[in-house]
């Protein structure tokens, strides 16, 4: 069975829609021209979170997390005067998982609403307020004893 090629690509003129090549410039992995030498994700990884997800700031988060455990094992280096401090990357990677995890949860935690739908227009060209808009054929006018309402 023969592996399946890994490919490593980014376009940034993608950077605008949900793409590979957006979540590779949000996560700063677009060096990709070294490919798994220079790249932590490869395009077939990238495509395959983002289509698990439920939103784009989670597969933002579960893509950062998966670069975490892959920098896990690597270990601080020193030999002649030489030294190779790996742990700063993986630190770099936590916060930012950890910043995204957080906008994850604030994303999934805020309700879906037509009020905030850009899509949506108003009746009257655009204005929230309009003539009536709080009479209700359910209610009735209020009641004054022995008169007229003023």
């Amino acid at each position: 069975m023969a592996e399946p090629t890994l490919t490593f690509t980014y376009n940034p003129a993608e950077i605008t829609v949900p793409s590979i090549s957006r979540a590779r410039f949000e996560l700063g992995d677009i060096a990709v021209d070294g490919e798994q030498e220079t790249c932590y994700l490869s395009d077939q990884e990238i495509s395959a979170i983002i289509a698990d997800s439920p939103g784009w700031k989670r597969a933002l988060f579960r893509l950062a997390d998966a670069v975490c455990m892959r920098l896990s094992y690597e270990t601080n280096w020193k030999n002649d005067g030489t030294s190779f401090d790996l742990s700063q990357r993986a630190d770099r990677w936590m916060k930012l998982r950890d910043k995204l995890e957080k906008e994850a949860d604030l994303e999934e935690c805020l309700p879906d609403s037509e009020a905030v739908n850009d899509t949506l227009q108003a009746p009257d060209s655009g204005h929230y307020f309009r003539r009536n808009m709080t009479n209700s054929p359910y209610v009735q006018p209020p009641y004054v004893p022995g008169g007229e309402l003023p």
